[in-house]
């Protein structure tokens, strides 16, 4: 899973020096992005995932974040609705559900087609992360 993440990342133009946001509660997502950042040379940027938007913008904007791993349920609450307004580029989504996932803001079709690339978490059918951007 850091493999195909980092490979993923990689794609996206992240190389060392880049700046990652991670904002999630501790799950094995946080672990697969953290070192599939570090794995490109890139810069983890650790994000309470209690942090207000105000802080979220604060943060990464003050450290210069491109791309963005986040839980579902932060981008839902707290970044959807400025994500014009922050400089992140790219965004990934994790899901806490056991509920097929879909990337956020994205149509049905997209979905299916990040369900059918097989990064999907133990013993489940859904991906542990998928593309909010597209």
């Amino acid at each position: 899973a850091v493999h195909r993440l980092a490979t993923a990342l990689a794609k996206l133009g992240v190389e060392k020096g880049t700046r990652v946001a991670i904002q999630m509660p501790n799950m094995p997502q946080s672990v697969i992005a953290y070192y599939a950042t570090l794995s490109l040379g890139a810069v983890a940027v650790p994000t309470n995932p209690l942090y207000t938007t105000r802080e979220i913008e604060h943060q990464w904007t003050d450290a210069g974040c491109a791309v963005a791993v986040v839980a579902d349920f932060i981008y839902e609450s707290r970044i959807k609705q400025v994500r014009k307004l922050l400089q992140v580029e790219h965004y990934f989504d994790s899901r806490l559900s056991s509920v097929p996932p879909q990337p956020a803001g994205t149509a049905q079709a997209q979905a299916k087609q990040a369900a059918a690339h097989g990064n999907r978490g133990a013993g489940t059918r859904h991906p542990l992360l998928s593309r909010a951007d597209r």
